[in-house]
């Protein structure tokens, strides 16, 4: 047998792991040879070269993901992505939706005005009874305060990078590679 195929227990004695770390490695791209089962015996089977690699990566990606001239490069790669968004009419300017939306609003908020008039009339007729209309205007009156009153979403307090980098940090921060209780450094060896 191959002397660098290892099973996920002398990986993670390797590194000064628990196997529930190695697990999640594996669960996250480390490479396996052989997925092992459940039962005893079944054991996943690792190349211990390419596991190291792995880990090496990772490192390295979360090293570089930090440095200033990345998180400039990141910056002008989504500068880039919005300026092409733009010219490709994919992005409109909120100068340009406000007037539009804030009429839109004011239509709506008139016609619900308008509702309790039109409803009395309709069940009146209809159903021969008089309906008390204040008590219609009552009801859209407190709907309408009830919509002026939530606060509207603030893009100004939004994270900059959004889902996305919220997303790449908890690969980098969740991904068992990181110093915790679970996770010591893997030994350091002088040739």
């Amino acid at each position: 047998m191959d002397s660098n195929i290892v099973t996920t227990t002398e990986i993670s004695l390797f590194f000064g792991v628990s196997e529930r770390i190695v697990q999640k490695w594996v669960q996250l791209g480390c490479p396996v040879l052989i997925r092992g089962g459940a039962g005893r015996g079944d054991a996943t089977k690792l190349d211990s070269v390419a596991v190291v690699r792995w880990v090496i990566d990772r490192r390295i990606a979360r090293a570089t993901r930090d440095r200033p001239d990345a998180a400039l490069k990141r910056i002008q790669a989504q500068l880039a992505e919005l300026d092409l968004c733009e010219r490709q009419n994919k992005l409109i300017a909120v100068a340009d939706v406000e007037p539009v939306w804030a009429a839109a609003i004011l239509a709506a908020r008139a016609e619900l005005l308008g509702l309790g008039a039109r409803l009395k009339s309709l069940l009146d007729s209809r159903y021969g009874i008089n309906v008390d209309q204040q008590m219609i205007d009552d009801i859209v009156f407190s709907a309408l305060q009830k919509l002026s009153e939530s606060a509207p979403a603030d893009p100004e307090n939004e994270g900059d990078g959004g889902a996305e980098e919220a997303h790449e940090a908890d690969l980098f921060e969740s991904d068992g590679l990181t110093e915790s209780d679970d996770y010591a450094e893997p030994p350091i060896v002088d040739g």
